[in-house]
């Protein structure tokens, strides 16, 4: 019996030093290379004027030819690298600013391996610390656990892109999760820390429902009002002055949101007044200097919003938010919307109007409902300065990454940076990314003067900046403008380039297209055509 054992525990022995032996030779392998593979070397692929734009490129083939191509589709760059070792670093110095595209070509011994792309952008250094607020915001998913790639590390692009201002959310029944008691998970802390590490402003949604509250439907009692109120309350004990500016819910006219479950709300204006005052009532109580928007609805919805204006919402809100979405319509019909909500809100606030917020905007580059990459970034620029001109104080734009990787579907593909796990890069920038980044650094700190009439189809936004005049300038179809001056003026494409142009017998000619421009500098009158 001794014998056997023996003998078992050496076979046992030896089949042990076997595996470690198989483990060591595997430990030891080298990993394939791939065919082609871009690394980052910068998060996202966003560089700024001062840097150089570099690329790690990993490969099992002994050559890579690259090309760069610019927003306008112009080859801008090229060349080749020889690989060593499975590797290849590019280091591409390039005068231009922009959204550019770095296409690769893997070959080994004169054959092609394989093809890869992917986007970058070059943007002028902004500071957005130097400046507590603007007028510039992102909707973001931070809050989500169900969209794990919103993570944290997401702040700088933000702050890079010139979005000062942010809105999120912590839910209703991820705060509560005991009757009467209030917690916050790390991932709303971690958010938020990094928020404050950037100097960005959170814009927080009070959102939705509680299942210890009028059976996790949409508030409808006062027991179940109260609840979402004191939820708000405790957001505003746990993080202080660092949140100055809450939502109450999103989009309650909207029956995904406003009719979550059997109860009575139905989405109704009456039904959201009593959330919207006892909510502002509570928070007020603890934070009178907290900025409570109240509305939000889907759209500008006249009907709802007047059914609130009537039973005395405007009276439990310090701003009103609307959320004007276009699908794929152009951006210049929102503003007879934006003028009638106006006098609809003077009609029942004593003759003034109130502060407007647009808490969501945007185009989406997916599903049905899309336009394309550079149509979403040229009306960006177009439903931002079209907002402004109406007064609106502040502009949230829905939302900053993709929220997932199907192209079909309409809720994937808002974002003006694409996914992290997106095929051409995590978080690499889309058109609209750098089209809002050189917006921001026209216009922060801006203020609007006066809309000038030129010809139909052809829009001219006159800004102050400081003891300076900006001009945001399109035209929705192809037309030339002659701009009256004496003096040089400085022209900023959509894509943030700028060049000077010096008056010719005290004109200058520009050639307007969808595309906005900045043009900076004294100017005596804008006439359509070349006179």
């Amino acid at each position: 019996m001794k014998i056997r054992t023996t003998f078992r525990l050496l076979i046992i022995f030896f089949l042990v030093l076997l595996s470690q032996m198989s483990g060591l030779k595997a430990m030891g392998e080298e990993e394939p290379l791939p065919d082609l593979e871009i690394q980052q070397k910068k998060l996202g692929n966003i560089f700024l004027k001062n840097e150089s734009s570099a690329f790690t490129v990993r490969t099992g083939g002994d050559k890579v030819t690259w090309t760069v191509v610019d927003f306008w589709g112009n080859n801008v760059a090229s060349g080749t690298k020889e690989v060593k070792d499975g590797k290849a670093e590019l280091t591409l110095w390039l005068n231009k600013l922009g959204y550019f595209t770095l296409k690769l070509a893997a070959t080994k011994n004169g054959e092609l391996l394989t093809q890869k792309e992917t986007p970058f952008a070059r943007l002028t250094p902004f500071d957005v610390t130097a400046f507590s607020d603007s007028q510039f915001g992102m909707s973001t998913h931070f809050s989500s656990t169900l969209r794990p790639a919103w993570n944290p590390v997401l702040m700088p692009l933000l702050q890079k892109a010139g979005a000062k201002n942010f809105r999120d959310e912590m839910y209703w029944d991820r705060v509560e999760t005991q009757k009467g008691v209030y917690s916050f998970m790390d991932r709303y802390t971690n958010y938020m820390n990094e928020a404050n590490a950037h100097q960005l402003n959170p814009l927080m949604i009070f959102s939705y429902t509680n299942p210890f509250y009028d059976n996790g439907y949409t508030p409808y009692t006062d027991e179940g009002r109260q609840g979402f109120a004191n939820y708000g309350r405790s957001i505003l004990e746990q993080y202080g002055e660092q949140i100055k500016r809450v939502e109450v819910y999103n989009e309650f006219n909207n029956p995904a949101f406003g009719d979550i479950g059997s109860g009575p709300a139905d989405s109704r204006a009456d039904y959201y007044f009593k959330l919207l005052k006892k909510t502002q009532e509570t928070v007020k109580e603890i934070r009178p200097d907290v900025t409570v928007v109240g509305g939000a609805s889907s759209a500008i919805h006249m009907g709802w919003l007047e059914d609130l204006f009537e039973v005395g919402g405007l009276d439990y809100m310090d701003v009103l938010s609307v959320h004007p979405y276009r699908l794929t319509q152009n951006p210049e019909g929102m503003s007879a919307e934006l003028k009638a909500l106006n006098e609809l809100v003077k009609r029942y606030n004593g003759g003034e109007t109130k502060p407007i917020w647009i808490t969501e905007m945007g185009y989406t580059t997916g599903g049905t409902k899309a336009v394309d990459e550079k149509t979403q970034a040229a009306y960006l620029v177009r439903m931002y300065v079209l907002s402004l001109a109406e007064g609106v104080e502040k502009i949230y734009w829905y939302d900053f990454m993709d929220d997932g990787l199907d192209k079909a579907k309409i809720e994937d593909n808002f974002g003006i940076i694409r996914h992290g796990d997106d095929a051409l890069g995590a978080y690499t920038p889309k058109p609209a990314y750098v089209a809002y980044s050189a917006m921001t650094r026209q216009l922060t700190d801006a203020v609007f003067e006066k809309k000038e009439e030129i010809a139909a189809g052809v829009h001219s936004y006159k800004f102050k900046k400081g003891y300076s005049a900006v001009r945001a300038l399109w035209s929705e179809t192809p037309q030339d403008v002659t701009i009256r001056t004496d003096c040089s003026l400085t022209v900023t494409d959509i894509m943030g380039q700028s060049k000077t142009v010096y008056p010719k017998n005290g004109r200058v000619y520009l050639a307007l297209t969808g595309n906005a421009v900045y043009v900076k500098g004294n100017i005596y009158k804008i006439e359509s055509g070349r006179r």
